[in-house]
């Protein structure tokens, strides 16, 4: 008689609070994964309530870290030394946690820089352990030194055994060309940041933009400008704020709404204030609105164009899910945005930190409504098409099994 096996485990895991893009890369994972592996996300105690919403949703085990990060960027020595001893704690308590568990049916994917957090990978390697590090964006404004120093950690990082790296875009990898090993370069799967179309259409068939309006006092004749992350300063928050106080002036029925996790504090909050932009905009607490991932994607649909201008991005899943929801979208032209946007094609792309180029390519689409639904159609269309979780996933779970049978054979 056939012995049933019990299924295989990934350990999902990260070592901060804030939450983004890379926790909604793993959800797609996650979703994709159930029906053949166990998975268990290990995350800091104290994290959202409304990420751990969206993992309740799926049917993972969760355990909580007692250490995170400090992601702060401390100006005095102590501070830096404090930030630098948290990240000590927090990496010997992964590695703690990992010893406990049964490393010849398990893999552990996990959100880190590898450039910074390269002893805890070695350490994780000399265990036994099956790592998975996927990496978002290329570091940049760093000292050569530094650089120099990162390059030669990760020529160690490319030696270890069973360690594999994915890149979420192409960029990324391209950039790394010089930073490992020409082999282990090689090896780099690029797994995309991606959407589900599913989720994407039912969303789109369930949304009540009419309802969504009301709710936030929004006049269907009014034309409003979305954005969605966190309210910081690598995404342009100021720069859309400059681009929405003079597109403001040129447009009536112009309306700005900036989706985020947490509202601003009182510091942030004056300054929004300082552009006099009123009820214009409005910062939208996302677990005000969204109880589900599928209530964020159904929020897309209160707007008619979207807008994100960040400084430092890899490619932003809120981006991709803009477009796939059929809203024209405008971007920079940084990192990886430019293999979502074809400028002019699929989207408009603008330089970051240049509100007067945002705020003409947002009078653009306001005053063109033939020209907002071709792009609204093209990028749609593209994201559908090239940024699907079904590829990313297979690629992924693909790697997870490769590294179950290596170790057992």
């Amino acid at each position: 008689m056939e012995v049933a096996h019990e299924k295989p485990t990934i350990y999902f895991i990260w070592n901060y609070l804030n939450w983004g893009g890379a926790q909604i890369y793993f959800l797609a994972i996650i979703n994709a994964a159930l029906a053949e592996w166990n998975v268990t996300v290990i995350l800091p105690r104290g994290s959202s309530e409304e990420l751990l919403r969206f993992l309740n949703e799926t049917d993972v085990n969760i355990e909580f870290l007692e250490n995170s990060l400090d992601l702060t960027n401390p100006t005095s020595i102590a501070g830096k030394i404090h930030r630098q001893l948290r990240r000590v704690r927090s990496e010997r308590e992964i590695v703690r946690r990992i010893e406990k568990i049964d490393r010849t049916r398990s893999v552990v994917h996990i959100e880190l820089a590898p450039w910074q957090s390269w002893q805890l990978l070695v350490s994780l390697s000399l265990l036994g352990t099956r790592v998975f590090v996927t990496m978002h964006n290329f570091p940049s404004d760093v000292s050569p030194i530094r650089r120099a120093m990162w390059k030669i950690r990760l020529k160690i990082v490319s030696n270890l055994p069973r360690l594999r790296i994915f890149a979420s875009n192409q960029d990324t990898k391209l950039k790394f060309r010089n930073w490992f090993t020409p082999s282990f370069w090689e090896k780099i799967d690029v797994t995309y940041t991606s959407i589900d179309p599913v989720q994407i259409d039912e969303a789109k068939a369930t949304a009540d933009r009419t309802g969504l309006r009301r709710k936030l006092n929004i006049r269907e004749s009014d034309v409003v400008v979305l954005a969605v992350g966190q309210f910081v300063d690598r995404k342009g928050r100021w720069v859309f704020l400059e681009a929405g106080k003079a597109a403001a002036d040129r447009i009536d029925n112009i309306r700005f709404l900036w989706m985020m996790p947490l509202p601003p504090d009182r510091s942030d909050t004056e300054r929004v204030e300082s552009f006099r932009l009123d009820d214009r905009f409005r910062p939208v607490i996302s677990s005000e609105f969204a109880e589900s991932r599928l209530d964020v994607l159904r929020f897309f649909h209160v707007a008619d164009i979207f807008a994100l201008p960040s400084y430092v991005e890899g490619l932003p899943i809120a981006l991709l899910e803009a477009m796939a929801s059929g809203l024209p979208s405008i971007a920079t032209d940084v990192n990886a945005i430019p293999e979502a946007i074809k400028n002019g094609e699929t989207g408009l792309l603008v330089k970051a930190g240049d509100p007067a180029m945002l705020a003409d390519a947002i009078e653009t689409l306001a005053k063109d409504l033939g020209f907002r639904k071709r792009l609204s159609e093209a990028g749609r269309l593209h994201v559908l098409e090239r940024f699907s979780v079904h590829d990313m996933s297979r690629i992924v779970l693909a790697r997870y099994r490769e590294a179950i049978r290596e170790r057992n054979d």
